[in-house]
């Protein structure tokens, strides 16, 4: 039997299409199958979050680079704490990435609020509402941990509650978001803690020199 190129370029391109539905069916249901709705969804809420953190840590350093504030130290911890939950971010886009995610829902155009606070009368002030930044970061990850092994605690606070415990777990989330950002976060909050403790007991001692001894012992 004797084909005309025509022929073979209609049969070559029914092949081709044949090929491509394949590939897309079988992309969508790897996506599918790869994350859970709502393991991704509170992931992509937690990058939104992150990514306000590191605007309010952004602010406050702002605020203490001012000429008349001019606390160095604390300028450069808090910029410090602004890039490390930028990079927490950039950390969870890439895992979503990863496990075939779409990152287009994440609403990126909620981030750039301006903070509901911009000025500090103290150092104490600024570190604790940085403390209160680290709590809510820490209570969003076990949140995930939670939501993605989908485990309820009766003791747990209701927003650390998983509002879908039929699904089934992924352990991959869980094991990331414990191991590379838990450990993490209660460091961070221990560090700061450790701040605040420190600045108020040399308020005993120094009195209004404290906050100047403290500052500059941060750019040590």
């Amino acid at each position: 039997m004797k084909f005309s190129l025509i022929s073979i370029f209609l049969l070559l391109g029914l092949v081709d299409y044949s090929l491509q539905d394949r590939c897309t069916a079988n992309t969508k249901k790897y996506v599918e199958f790869g994350m859970q709705g709502g393991c991704y969804e509170i992931i992509a809420k937690q990058i939104q979050y992150e990514f306000k953190a590191s605007i309010a840590y952004l602010t406050m350093a702002a605020h203490f680079s001012r000429d008349v504030t001019h606390r160095p130290g604390l300028a450069k911890f808090f910029l410090e704490n602004a890039l490390e939950e930028r990079q927490h971010a950039k950390q969870m886009i890439d895992y979503l990435l990863m496990r075939g995610g779409d990152i287009s829902s994440i609403g990126f155009g909620d981030i750039s609020q301006v903070p509901s606070r911009v000025e500090w009368p103290s150092a104490t002030s600024a570190l604790k509402d940085a403390f209160q930044l680290e709590q809510n970061n820490t209570d969003n990850i076990v949140n995930i941990i939670r939501e993605c092994e989908h485990v309820i605690d009766p003791n747990a606070a209701p927003n650390l509650q998983a509002p879908n415990a039929d699904a089934e777990n992924d352990y991959h989330a869980v094991d990331y978001f414990t191991g590379d950002f838990l450990a993490e976060q209660h460091t961070s909050m221990r560090t700061i803690a450790g701040h605040i403790a420190k600045l108020e007991r040399m308020k005993v001692g120094y009195g209004d020199f404290a906050e100047l001894i403290f500052d500059k012992e941060l750019l040590v």
